[in-house]
């Protein structure tokens, strides 16, 4: 006879109570609310043992067991269960919020992440697109070779960077694709060295994370000098981290790097490096007087 009144109770807290004031923050009105649902049923429950406690004493009905007959254990017994009931709801609502925050940030870094790799590969291609023009201008033997150089950079990022992650061998192809088509456009006045050391076989890195840092190179590099350009690119494995080297000469009134549309390639890469890599990677940028440098040290795992 009391268990419909707890169930009741229970039921009312937990899909009532809870969810309409608790889980709004609404601490004050659920504490109120709370001690009327208590006093209520407390007051139905006390009904019920009278009513039950005089047909047994007074009625023809058998006498109960003297163990039924303690008042404050059925009714602390009830609420026992009522307690322990609006704890596990509470405890299920909870992993349930957290399960969903975790999915709303997976969601967000996912997007995030999608983003930037949308901003990366145009502004790669934008750059890309203005050699091929220049070659064509000068009605240039080499534009076919240039063409069929994009074409295999085009097929890697179409088809590899949708993965999380690409091994780091496809990534030092591109990358060479790349310098070979800066090669062909900037003639003898680059001098470009790239340094490969340790075993790459099974390394795996987010896609399309290296290039922007050696495209930078060129731009602001390359790009703004006149006579002599250098470039020295340095990719070092380990048990335990890849270290990548840039280092570039610039011109001296290239003191700072504006931050304007031009870095957007860099400023996405940091960002990813941070969305992805988080605490397991080092980035220092140096700017000197008439040379620009950088150092990434990523912690990876085979």
């Amino acid at each position: 006879m009391i268990l419909p009144v707890a169930m009741g109770t229970t039921y009312f807290i937990n899909y009532f109570l809870v969810p309409r004031y608790f889980m709004n923050q609404r601490f004050g009105r659920f504490a109120l609310f709370l001690v009327y649902t208590f006093l209520v049923s407390v007051w139905l429950e006390t009904l019920v043992v009278l009513f039950l406690m005089l047909q047994f004493t007074y009625g023809d009905q058998p006498r109960m067991d003297s163990t039924a007959n303690d008042f404050y254990f059925l009714i602390v017994g009830s609420y026992f269960i009522v307690l322990l009931a609006t704890v596990i709801k509470l405890v299920k609502q909870w992993y349930q919020d957290q399960q969903k925050e975790q999915q709303k940030k997976h969601e967000k870094l996912e997007a995030e992440l999608k983003l930037l790799k949308s901003q990366v590969q145009p502004h790669f291609l934008f750059n890309t697109l203005n050699n091929i023009y220049s070659l064509a201008l000068k009605r240039s033997e080499d534009t076919s070779d240039v063409v069929l150089k994009l074409s295999e950079i085009l097929s890697y990022l179409l088809y590899e960077c949708e993965q999380p992650e690409v091994l780091l061998s496809k990534e030092v192809e591109m990358i060479e694709n790349y310098i070979s088509l800066e090669k062909i456009r900037y003639g003898d006045r680059l001098d470009l060295a790239f340094t490969k050391s340790g075993d790459l076989t099974g390394i795996k890195i987010a896609p399309h994370l290296l290039l922007p840092f050696i495209e930078n190179s060129f731009k602001h590099g390359a790009g703004k000098l006149r006579n002599h350009a250098v470039i020295k690119i340095d990719l070092k494995i380990t048990d335990e981290s890849l270290t990548f080297n840039i280092e570039n000469n610039k011109p001296m009134t290239a003191l700072e790097p504006k931050s304007d549309r031009k870095g957007i390639g860099l400023e996405n890469v940091k960002k990813r490096l941070e969305l992805i890599y988080k605490d397991k990677y080092d980035l220092k940028i140096y700017h000197e007087q008439e040379i620009y440098s950088v150092n990434l040290i990523i912690h990876i795992k085979y």
